[in-house]
C-alpha cells in the first residue's frame, strides 16, 4: 500500500512539476515573446525576402 502511494504521490508530484515548470516558462516568455517573434520575423524576413517579394 505504501508502494503505490509513493509511486501515486510521485506521478502526481512529477505532473505538477510539469505544471510549474510551463507557468514558470509562460510567465517568463510572455514579455519576451513579442521581442522573440519581432526578432524571428527580421531574421528569417531577411533570409526569405527574395522567396517572398520575389
Amino acid at each position: 500500500m505504501e508502494t503505490s502511494l509513493t509511486t501515486f504521490r510521485d506521478g502526481t508530484g512529477r505532473l505538477w512539476n510539469i505544471i510549474w515548470q510551463a507557468l514558470i516558462l509562460g510567465a517568463l516568455v510572455g514579455p519576451l515573446e513579442g521581442i522573440i517573434i519581432h526578432f524571428l520575423m527580421t531574421f528569417f524576413g531577411i533570409l526569405d525576402t527574395p522567396t517572398i517579394y520575389g
